[in-house]
């Protein structure tokens, strides 16, 4: 849990991604990374050896999506939807107008 932590004290943030049929988030968050493209090496690293235990089989992706045509400036990935990672957030986050800051 700790390079978790020192990630999210970094440029990371846990968020809720899954919504239920009415839109509300469902009950759990995952964590997601997002660093330079200089970074991306450290950002495979963390993918794979650091929290591949929670994380899905999906490599880092670039953003801007190629698709866009725009120049890729990140990798981004997030991990799986946990109870753990919802725990830390209800202790870091608070909501305001429907999101956590």
């Amino acid at each position: 849990m700790n390079p978790l932590i020192g990630n999210l004290l970094g440029d990371d943030s846990l968020r809720f991604t899954h919504k239920d049929k009415n839109g509300k988030p469902k009950p759990n968050c995952n964590a997601s990374y997002a660093m330079t493209l200089k970074n991306k090496d450290y950002i495979y690293h963390l993918w794979k050896n650091i929290y591949n235990s929670i994380c899905t089989n999906v490599e880092p992706k670039p953003w801007p999506n190629h698709i866009t045509g725009k120049p890729v400036i990140q990798y981004t990935f997030s991990t799986r939807s946990l109870p753990s990672l919802t725990l830390l957030h209800s202790q870091w986050y608070k909501w305001c107008e429907k999101k956590g800051v």
